[in-house]
């Protein structure tokens, strides 16, 4: 497992799932600085020092709104 920065991933735009329910997000948020990150995000290692987003949109959403709060979280 690679640790790196949140903003080294990059969402393709054609991912699968468009919509999201803002306040499921927040449950997320509150369950990731609750208990941590169970499940990793999935990601491709590019070559320019970015990541590629494959799995875990909303739990990236969740994790970006926890630092903005300014908030930590572990993974579990």
């Amino acid at each position: 497992m690679h640790v790196l920065p949140i903003s080294k991933i990059v969402i393709p735009p054609e991912r699968q799932r468009q919509e999201f329910n803002p306040e499921a997000g927040v449950e997320l948020a509150a369950s990731i600085a609750r208990i941590g990150l169970i499940n990793p995000l999935t990601v491709d290692l590019n070559g320019d020092g970015q990541a590629t987003l494959r799995a875990g949109g909303r739990r990236l959403r969740a994790i970006k709104s926890l630092e903005l709060l300014g908030k930590s979280y572990r993974c579990a």
